[in-house]
């Protein structure tokens, strides 16, 4: 049964709740506020999301899809295909650190191994893994696109797991993606 428009809106409001708390931090996100600040009974915000890592992983999905229409939007044209990727990844990342503490919750939801969240997740792989399949261009073979963009997009969400967990900085982070790029488009500058 589709959602009317009232429970879209409410549906709605909830998440931008979530998604201002998960900017404050993962711990941050309770379910019971989220269901108090969006005027939503806890069990209607239960039915809705099983818990507070789907919850969060919503939040993630609608991000991304944000992300992904705004870069693009701004349309890498020219250059090679390499070029492309990896000013749309650079891109990317720039806009995710925007908003750290709101990237590390949803890194944290994304990386849990919640088996409800395998749907969600894939959407979101799914989201991103278009948007980085439409900057190779035609001029690569279907299967070699979809090739990359399994490789690159594993890299992507792999350098911000360990910015996460401060094992690697931002320029560490852009280092990982330029390389992706280098191997898998085959582009290497010396």
């Amino acid at each position: 049964m589709a959602a009317g428009p009232a429970q879209e809106r409410r549906r709605q409001q909830v998440l931008e709740v979530a998604t201002r708390l998960a900017g404050e931090g993962y711990d941050a996100v309770r379910m019971k506020q989220v269901a108090d600040e969006s005027e939503v009974a806890l069990a209607t915000l239960y039915s809705w999301f099983a818990g507070k890592n789907l919850l969060i992983l919503a939040v993630m999905a609608g991000w991304i899809d944000e992300m992904v229409e705004r870069v693009g939007s701004e349309s890498m044209k020219g250059g090679t295909p390499a070029d492309r990727m990896e000013a749309t990844l650079l891109r990317t990342i720039d806009l995710a650190l925007e908003q750290p503490d709101l990237l590390r919750s949803c890194i944290r939801a994304f990386s849990s191994p919640d088996p409800m969240g395998i749907e969600i997740v894939g959407r979101i792989e799914f989201s991103f893994g278009q948007l980085l399949f439409s900057q190779m261009g035609d001029d690569i073979g279907f299967d070699r696109r979809l090739d990359v963009t399994r490789v690159v997009g594993g890299v992507w969400f792999s350098a911000l797991m360990a910015w996460m967990c401060e094992r690697r900085d931002e320029e560490h982070i852009r280092e990982m993606l330029r390389s992706a790029v280098a191997v898998t488009l085959g582009r290497i500058d010396d």
